[in-house]
C-alpha cells in the first residue's frame, strides 16, 4: 500500500484554478450564444411590442444585436479569463455576422418566397447590400462594444495566487 508520506502536503484542488488559457479557442459555441440571446431578445421584445400595440423598430434588432454580442463575449471572458485573440475575434465576429445576417436577409427573403412574390434581381442586390451593412455593424459592435468590455473584464480579473499552489502527484 502507497499510503501517503508525512512529508509531503496534503492533496489539493488549488491547481485546478481556472488560469487564463493561451491556447486558441473554437468561438463558435460564442457565435451560438450570440445567436441564442439575439434570438431570445428579439422574440421577447417583439412580444412586448404586440401585447402593448407597438411595431417593431429597427433599433430594437441593433439593440439586441450590441447585447448580444455584449454576452457572448462576456461568456468568453468568464470562461477563458482573457480577451479574443486575433484570429478568435475574426471567426467570432464572422460567426455572429453570419447569423446576424442570416436571419435579417434571409429570412425575409424566405418569406417574400413563401408568400408566392417573385423575387427579381434587385430585390436580391439590396439583400446582398443589406448583408454587408449587417456584417459592417456586427463587426462594429465587437470593435467598439465587446473588446473594450472584455479588456475592462480581463484587467479586473482576479487571478489566483500561483506562488501559492501546490504541485499535485498522480
Amino acid at each position: 500500500m502507497n499510503a501517503p508520506s508525512p512529508f509531503q502536503p496534503p492533496k489539493s484542488n488549488v491547481a485546478d484554478v481556472a488560469t487564463p488559457s493561451t491556447a486558441m479557442v473554437p468561438v463558435k459555441r460564442y457565435a451560438l450564444a450570440f445567436l441564442a440571446c439575439f434570438l431570445v431578445l428579439l422574440l421577447g421584445l417583439g412580444g412586448m411590442g404586440k401585447a402593448f400595440g407597438i411595431s417593431q423598430p429597427l433599433v430594437t434588432s441593433l439593440i439586441a444585436v450590441a447585447i448580444s454580442v455584449c454576452v457572448a463575449s462576456w461568456l468568453f471572458v468568464q470562461k477563458h479569463h482573457r480577451q479574443f485573440g486575433f484570429a478568435e475575434n475574426a471567426r467570432f465576429t464572422l460567426g455572429c455576422g453570419l447569423a446576424f445576417a442570416t436571419f435579417d436577409c434571409f429570412l425575409s427573403l424566405a418569406i417574400r418566397m413563401s408568400n408566392g412574390l417573385e423575387l427579381t434581381g434587385r430585390q436580391l442586390t439590396v439583400s446582398t447590400a443589406a448583408m454587408a451593412v449587417d456584417f459592417f455593424i456586427v463587426w462594429a459592435l465587437v470593435q467598439s462594444l465587446a473588446l473594450p468590455l472584455m479588456r475592462a473584464r480581463a484587467r479586473h480579473e482576479v487571478l489566483p495566487n500561483k506562488s501559492l499552489e501546490r504541485t499535485r502527484e498522480g
